[in-house]
């Protein structure tokens, strides 16, 4: 029997801890609304606020600046929260 490497074991780990969301054509639009209204704003950024928004998420990221002026657009993202 072999065993995988370390790196997989935690590929996998992380892949079994999430839900991967398929990007569908109303989230794309979504997002799409939000680059154009709010300035400088990134696609992945706005995707998934987009995303975060359709549940009534707490977003947390290393990036706070900038999805919390994406926020204004998604005022049912709950929370923005630096890590």
């Amino acid at each position: 029997m072999t065993r995988a490497a370390p790196q997989t074991d935690l590929r996998e780990a992380m892949l079994e801890s999430v839900c991967v969301e398929l990007l569908t054509p109303e989230l794309a639009r979504r997002a799409g609304e939000a680059l154009t209204s709010v300035r400088g704003a990134t696609l992945v950024d706005a995707v998934v606020m987009a995303s975060a928004a359709s549940r009534g998420d707490v977003v947390y990221t290393s990036d706070p600046v900038d999805l919390t002026r994406l926020q204004q657009h998604f005022r049912a993202v709950r929370r923005v929260i630096a890590i």
